[in-house]
């Protein structure tokens, strides 16, 4: 969306959105006058702005849901906007360890982690990223959040019972 053309304008405004992939030129034709009619001088010369899209981040695979204890797949980082960055964070999250919490500037994955969930109800790792334009006008994405759902792995005890030839027993693992 580009300002509406008008006279004895001092300045041009406008607020420019890309809801493209790509770079766009928006080209304002400028005519500046002098003097008043009829001995007016005039020019015109242009103005391009370069509109870069937002980027955006797109994680193959699309979820993951794992065992406490079992390792994670590695998350690829992608956009459909050429030339991006990535970055990501991972918040700690109370009752699971093995997070690595954040990455290395330009990287393209989520690496492979083993995490461990210490409760008895699943928990959600919520990792954040963000991509950033590369040339021309630095600009930043929206944060996309990719969670890793880790399940509690049930943990019973080796029990030993003693029993009676023929006799039954019943035994209730908790």
């Amino acid at each position: 969306t580009a300002a509406a053309a008008g006279s004895n304008q001092t300045s041009i405004t406008g607020n420019l959105t890309n809801t493209t992939t790509a770079p766009i030129n928006v080209v304002y034709s400028i005519t500046a006058s002098s003097g008043t009619a009829p001995n007016n001088c005039t020019s015109t010369f242009n103005l391009t702005v370069t509109v870069n899209p937002s980027p955006s981040v797109t994680f193959s695979p699309a979820s993951q849901t794992i065992c406490s204890g079992d390792t994670t797949a590695l998350v690829t980082l992608s956009s459909t906007t050429p030339g991006v960055t990535f970055s990501w964070t991972a918040a700690t999250v109370l009752g699971i360890t093995g997070i690595i919490n954040s990455s290395t500037p330009g990287t393209t994955t989520i690496p492979v982690q083993t995490l461990t969930n210490s409760t008895n109800a699943p928990i959600n790792v919520i990792y954040s990223a963000t991509a950033t334009t590369a040339s021309g006008a630095t600009c930043l994405g929206a944060t996309s959040d990719y969670t890793i759902i880790v399940n509690p792995k049930p943990a019973i005890e080796n029990q030993t019972i003693t029993i009676c030839n023929n006799q039954s027993f019943t035994i209730n693992p908790i």
